[in-house]
């Protein structure tokens, strides 16, 4: 469950925070007995929002954020920094890239932070409830990894890991030898010694299994090389049944298995990708055939006979984002993740995307805690009593401060916003300029 994450010094961000906390104060009166969630409890202290709504004008930086997103997990998961330091090219205010992130897994608190420039990794992190598992400081040189050392792996064993296997070698102007760090210490340990340390593990999972990250293009099946194509049959059937309660006249989805003969050629080449090429292309070799997956969509003809059509040649696209979407939704409601998407409302429909909304503010679906983070710029889901005052948020920008992010619930203290309620139309004051987040646009 998402905390904060906080980003400083990239694309169009300066420095931000995106609060995922309840922060409307005392809990409404029996909140347990309410149809919708208000919020997400680990303890009194500890209370999260379901999802969060981002809007903005055009450029004020919500892709930002979500790439921000993309580009920590890649940190994370290809453990360097090579090509990942894309710092504000008009205000040169910091000369670094920090990713902060606070997250729960059960009643545990997991803390990670990683500063880099271009050339190497000033700084990293790693807290666990109130202890730190470890510190690395290159700035000054100050490493405390003594709280993951083992009598096998002793901290000095640990301290040549970082500096052999996270570090580049390199002289300095008087000829000695200097590690400069490159890649991250986290995901280092948590791949290659897996058994060292129960929490690094657990923040390398949770980060990278853990946290789906969508960019605002593709229908979340990619009908090209089939790299995001469902594997599960079960959500696959559920994802239709959503689809018919949306008006979509669709009798069912299914999802078919397929064989192509290929070459000895083909699959010797495939034979030679590593696992994690052979996964992303989804190809399996079987006795000289490639086997993959596809979808068949059916649908009645005048005669209600079903008649099969290839689910990503004939279908909409409206079609096919609203079928991927369900299916991810599904996935991570079940265990209980957390989808961060762009522009989530892309080709759908306002009165299907409201729905869409509420099924993670609803008791009966979200029983796992899962969290919905998007960019958006409907605005109908602001007067459809779906979203609190914690979950809509509001992006700008100028040059001074780069993008910022502010909810409507941190405008609580300002005397003019006093009144406002989760009852109030969000809706009228936000088209009216009053949270900003708007453009001011003419011809």
């Amino acid at each position: 469950m998402l905390s904060y994450f906080r980003i400083q010094n990239y694309k169009s961000i300066l420095d931000m925070k995106i609060d995922f906390s309840y922060a409307e104060g005392k809990a409404p009166n029996n909140y347990c007995t309410l149809p919708k969630i208000p919020f997400l409890e680990i303890n009194k202290e500890n209370r999260f929002i379901p999802s969060m709504a981002m809007y903005g004008p055009n450029a004020s930086g919500k892709t930002n954020i979500i790439r921000a997103f993309q580009t920590y997990k890649l940190l994370i998961r290809k453990a360097t920094i090579d090509g990942l330091y894309l710092p504000n090219k008009l205000n040169k205010k910091y000369n670094t890239t920090i990713f902060e992130i606070e997250f729960f897994i059960g009643k545990d608190k997991y803390i990670h932070f990683v500063e880099y420039d271009n050339n190497e990794i000033k700084k990293t992190l790693c807290k666990v409830n109130k202890g730190m598992v470890y510190e690395i400081d290159n700035s000054t040189h100050q490493h405390n990894l003594k709280n993951i050392s083992t009598e096998e792996y002793d901290n000095d064993r640990i301290t040549a890991i970082l500096s052999t296997e996270c570090s580049e070698q390199r002289k300095d102007s008087d000829g000695n030898n200097n590690y400069v760090q490159k890649k991250v210490f986290l995901p280092i340990i948590a791949m290659q010694y897996s058994g060292l340390n129960v929490d690094i593990t657990n923040i390398y999972k949770e980060i990278v299994n853990n946290i789906s990250v969508f960019g605002s293009t593709g229908s979340f099946i990619d009908d090209k090389d089939k790299v995001l194509q469902p594997t599960n049959n079960t959500f696959v059937e559920e994802a239709s049944v959503f689809i018919r309660k949306f008006d979509i006249d669709i009798s069912k989805i299914q999802l078919i298995p397929k064989k192509i003969p290929v070459s000895k050629k083909t699959l010797d080449y495939i034979g030679r990708l590593d696992k994690t090429n052979q996964k992303k292309l989804g190809y399996i070799a079987q006795e000289r055939a490639i086997a993959f997956n596809t979808i068949d969509s059916y649908h009645k003809d005048t005669n209600n006979n079903e008649v099969i059509f290839d689910f990503f040649e004939d279908e909409s696209s409206g079609t096919k984002v609203l079928f991927g979407l369900m299916y991810k939704i599904l996935k991570v409601l079940a265990d209980g993740k957390v989808l961060i998407i762009d522009e989530i409302d892309r080709s759908i429909h306002p009165l299907v995307f409201a729905k869409i909304i509420e099924i993670f503010k609803d008791k009966d679906y979200n029983t796992k805690n899962a969290q919905l983070v998007f960019t958006t710029h409907c605005t109908y889901i602001l007067e459809a009593d779906i979203l609190r005052l914690s979950e809509v948020a509001t992006v700008n920008k100028n040059l001074n401060e780069g993008s910022t992010i502010r909810r409507i619930s941190d405008f609580k203290d300002s005397p003019e916003f006093k009144n406002i309620r989760n009852t109030t139309d969000l809706r009228k004051l936000y088209l009216q300029g009053f949270f900003k987040g708007i453009p001011f646009s003419y011809i």
